[in-house]
């Protein structure tokens, strides 16, 4: 139910509070985010071919002693080479020999727009021993009794073990939900639900086969049960919240969407995770009408001023390589002929949107 926010009072109260979290977190210009990002790949890459042929220091070495069922190898069991991870937040916390140690280091390593995530890394750590879900009234050491305490919290498992979720996991801000070392399934129930709140990490969770359940009272905070109604089954539900950082999640076979970010969500991170089985055939992101144009005419004018630049009778190149893709699809778009595409009003699926809020329509690589 996610009008909640206009009945009930302490879902009013979090919703304010977000809100101005929201305004703070927001970028206003995304390419510094997307630079820096392209920074971080470019360093990688050149200090590994740096690397290659030399001896990396021990606090970054893959060594084969260590005989831990916890412990992450990337190049075969007995491999003891040199950390070969390639993605900057993988090299950041997975090259480390003993990060069971150090868990934490995960909050560090975070690009994108969810950059400022820190999850629950100012709290404790809380172990979840039991599989067992109660939405009303959860037992100490389950996911959601972690899940809706108010303090922040790094909650990881004791073991592996598969979760059926009775109704949505409505969680609190301020968490690391951190399945390292385990193999965790959300399976065959209720997925998690992100309303209102920020600063949330989900890492290396396994989610499928979600599916809607009933609704009812449904605990949301440690003090407070709130009525829900039938929820959509979205694996993950993101709904007017910011700081968010999802990585390394495998999510399949969601009655609705695997993952749903809607009502103004921002500054958000979804990386090396892995997506199979879904019922929608594009990626849905909810933008208004003005915030749909304006883009398009930021667009247009940036296309228009890269192609002033080019020589005559020849098309201008960039020395990287996403800058000139981007040129030559604003030409196809605007300089295009038969075949360009007209952006005259904001349409889906050929049909033009009467309502205010817009669904911005990206196509998926099934297409």
């Amino acid at each position: 139910m996610a009008n909640i926010g206009q009945f009930d009072k302490v879902w009013q109260r979090q919703a304010e509070e977000v809100k101005e979290a929201t305004l703070n977190s927001y970028e206003s210009d995304p390419s510094i985010v997307t630079d820096s990002l392209n920074k971080e790949v470019h360093w990688t890459l050149k200090s590994i071919k740096l690397t290659s042929n030399a001896t990396m220091s021990s606090d970054i070495h893959l060594t084969s002693n260590n005989t831990r069922s916890t412990r992450r190898y990337l190049k075969g069991k007995q491999y003891g080479g040199p950390c070969l991870a390639t993605i900057p937040i993988d090299r950041c916390w997975r090259c480390q020999p003993h990060w069971h140690l150090n868990r934490k280091r995960l909050a560090n390593c975070v690009l994108g727009f969810g950059y400022k995530t820190t999850g629950g890394k100012a709290g404790k750590f809380y172990v979840v021993t039991d599989n067992l879900d109660d939405s009303s009234r959860p037992k100490p050491r389950s996911l959601r009794h972690a899940a809706l305490q108010k303090e922040p919290l790094w909650i990881i498992f004791a073991r592996n073990m598969n979760i059926r979720l009775t109704e949505e996991l409505i969680m609190q801000g301020d968490k690391t939900i951190d399945g390292c070392g385990a193999r965790v399934n959300i399976i065959g129930g209720a997925g998690i639900t992100i309303q209102f709140i920020k600063n949330v990490i989900i890492h290396n969770l396994h989610i499928r086969n979600i599916v809607s359940a009933n609704g009812g009272n449904v605990i949301n905070v440690v003090d407070h049960i709130a009525f829900r109604a039938r929820s959509d089954g979205d694996g993950i539900s993101i709904y007017g919240s910011s700081n968010v950082w999802i990585d390394h999640v495998s999510m399949s076979n969601c009655v609705e969407d695997l993952i749903d970010a809607i009502e103004g969500s921002t500054t958000i991170t979804i990386s090396n995770s892995h997506f199979t089985d879904y019922n929608e055939k594009s990626l849905h992101v909810d933008v208004s009408k003005t915030q749909l144009f304006e883009k398009v005419r930021r667009l247009k004018k940036k296309y228009e001023n890269n192609a002033s630049k080019s020589k005559m009778g020849e098309d201008r190149t960039f020395s990287k390589a996403h800058e000139q893709k981007t040129y030559e699809l604003l030409k196809k778009i605007w300089f295009g002929g038969a075949n360009s595409v007209g952006v005259d009003s904001a349409k889906v699926n050929g049909k033009t949107r009467k309502n205010q809020s817009q669904r911005a329509i990206v196509a998926s690589p099934r297409d």
